[in-house]
């Protein structure tokens, strides 16, 4: 990946509660191929069974069904419930806010080191 990559694999992981494997990052080269990554992250069994918690205070979110942390208010969506579309439009308001591109700008053949520079 290229331009400001960790600070958007951070926001990513952050956004939707996933940790991203390095391996597959590393090949990780467009727009389209990120978001396969993230939609594949989210349904991964480990992920869906693992404790999800607020990324802002670390409150564990384990059976809640309201998407808001009673802790500090942070709104946040459950892994598992994201549709393709809606994962697409977070990912697009993630790379529009770090880079500057307006949401139509934003298409999955975008390549992170030739496109984002």
């Amino acid at each position: 990946m290229g331009f400001d990559s960790i600070e958007l694999i951070i926001q990513v992981e952050k956004a939707f509660c996933i940790k991203l494997p390095d391996k597959r990052l590393e090949k990780t080269r467009t727009v389209g191929e990120l978001h396969v990554l993230i939609l594949e992250a989210i349904d991964s069994p480990s992920m869906a069974s693992a404790d999800q918690v607020c990324f802002k205070c670390s409150y564990n979110l384990r059976g809640l069904k309201d998407p808001r942390c009673p802790e500090c208010g942070t709104s946040f969506i459950f892994r598992g419930q994201v549709p393709s579309e809606k994962a697409w439009d977070m990912l697009v308001a993630i790379i529009g806010e770090l880079v500057g591109l307006a949401p139509g700008d934003v298409r999955p053949e975008l390549n992170f080191v030739t496109d984002f520079i």
